[in-house]
């Protein structure tokens, strides 16, 4: 029973929703059979201990059914209404957090009994909701759009009544919808193709899509007033990340989007498409960096800034650590070193446990490079635990780098050992990638021997490092001038 999905079902609830659980099993409404009811109760009784041993199937079948021998597909049956009745509760959870869609629920309940005065005043007073929420989300266009479409169905129902609400009046709240939940997801779509290089089959009516954005003369109304889809700021936000991905030689497209972010509208957004957008927004400027503007570091510590400002960033209260990694080196790169101490600091509490201290020690080491403390920044980072191969290859660089400067020869060829080892047998790595770490290798390792045996191959080495495809070209070129001054 240990490895059954019920159990680990029930592992992933909460202590406060596993006995809310209960009642729900315990409601004649929900649940009239007392087996299961019984299973739920010796359960329970171990206090939610999912590995205590009278959990196994013999002893639970012999608890619940003492005068009985032995039946596993009972059992089984027993365990798959329990799942089931857990699933159900799970979505009832859901529900009862959304009281708008409640009430949507009833509001099609009472068209589908023909009580007509009940629908009326439920349709006014989740209109009045609707139309006074601050930040306005896609669900709240898609609500708007469901209940649209219910008021037209209940008055065209009512023989002889005045029609309230015409069909061009659900068609907008649709559009509304659409567009929104479009320009989103297609945002997302380009920017994730932009990160990893990668084109894919077209997206569906994307040009119309753009083409429609771009006019922006297209008239909607929610029943409230009358818009055109850039009016609406969350396809506003979402639009001006699609199109500075598009056209990234339009500088002007950034610049509208990062005025957008730093303009009181943003309070107007949920905080979820909020996270969303710098995030994308961020992503962008890496992107620019990576192909040579070197002023967007700028651009990315100003975003980066307002983001963890307004919290932006926190998702479920806690900061990725890509996030707070690439804080520390934008700042780093444009010498604000006592900056990036403070925010190692100060937001170390805001990184999920688990991986806390391993993040701080390994940006904390970044910080001590920085600041030429070579030996300092290789003892912390021989504290750091591996996250994922990515955070491996970033501390492993970062370890060879401080080897190198502080002049330990021994640990640098001892580390280089291992880490061309480790590239060599990653099998998710492509062959070009592995083969630039190699490349920052073997560079590594002669410029090493170059300092403690001379200079005489000192131009052929800096040929050879720029027209090779290597990572840290830009730091092997300044080891080189180094010794070449």
């Amino acid at each position: 029973m240990y490895s059954s999905k019920l159990l680990k079902l029930l592992k992933g609830l909460s202590i406060k929703e596993l006995n809310r659980l209960g009642n729900f099993v315990y409601s004649d409404y929900f649940n009239k059979n007392d087996d299961i009811k019984a299973l739920y109760t010796y359960l329970k009784s171990f206090n939610w201990s999912f590995t205590h041993p009278d959990l196994k199937k013999q002893t639970v079948f012999e608890k619940l059914f003492p005068a009985e021998p032995y039946r596993d597909e009972i059992l089984r049956v027993l365990m798959s209404k329990l799942m089931k009745l857990s699933e159900q509760f799970l979505a009832m959870e859901r529900i009862r957090e959304n009281e708008l869609m409640v009430q949507y629920h009833t509001l099609c309940a009472y068209q589908d009994k023909n009580m007509n005065k009940y629908f009326t005043g439920l349709e006014r007073n989740m209109q009045r909701t609707l139309n006074g929420m601050k930040q306005k989300d896609i669900e709240h266009y898609y609500l708007n759009y469901l209940v649209s479409e219910q008021s037209i169905q209940n008055d065209l129902g009512q023989e002889g009544s005045q029609i309230s609400i015409t069909p061009k009046d659900v068609m907008d709240n649709f559009e509304l919808y659409y567009l929104s939940n479009k320009v989103r997801y297609c945002a997302s779509v380009i920017n994730t193709r932009s990160a990893i290089n990668t084109s894919e089959t077209p997206i569906l009516m994307f040009d119309e899509l753009l083409k429609v954005l771009k006019k922006n003369e297209f008239k909607l109304n929610d029943g409230q007033r009358t818009y055109t889809p850039l009016d609406v700021p969350i396809i506003r936000y979402y639009y001006h990340v699609l199109i500075a991905f598009i056209e990234k030689d339009e500088e002007q497209h950034f610049t509208d989007l990062k005025a957008l972010l730093f303009s009181p509208l943003q309070k107007e957004l949920p905080a979820f498409d909020l996270t969303q957008i710098y995030n994308m927004s961020t992503s962008y400027c890496i992107q620019k960096v990576r192909a040579g503007k070197q002023e967007y570091y700028q651009h990315l510590f100003d975003i980066y800034e307002q983001a963890l400002e307004g919290e932006a960033l926190l998702v479920n209260g806690h900061l990725r650590h890509a996030h707070y990694s690439n804080v520390v080196k934008v700042a780093l790169k444009l010498d604000r070193d006592d900056w990036a101490e403070n925010f190692i600091t100060d937001k170390k509490d805001r990184l999920q446990l688990q991986h806390r201290e391993t993040v701080y020690n390994y940006n904390l080491a970044e910080l001590y490079y920085y600041r030429k403390k070579h030996k300092a920044a290789a003892s912390i980072l021989n504290t750091v635990e591996l996250i994922n191969p990515i955070y491996f290859i970033n501390y492993k660089i970062l370890l060879l780098k401080s080897y190198y400067e502080s002049g330990d020869v021994v640990l640098l060829e001892s580390s280089v050992g291992n880490f061309r080892n480790w590239i060599s047998r990653n099998t998710t790595l492509p062959e070009a990638t592995k083969n630039s770490y190699k490349n920052l290798f073997d560079f590594t390792i002669r410029l090493s021997r170059i300092r403690e045996r001379g200079k005489k191959s000192i131009e052929q080495l800096k040929a050879e490092v720029g027209e090779s495809n290597t990572v840290e070209k830009q730091w092997l070129l300044e080891q080189i001038g180094g010794l070449s001054s």
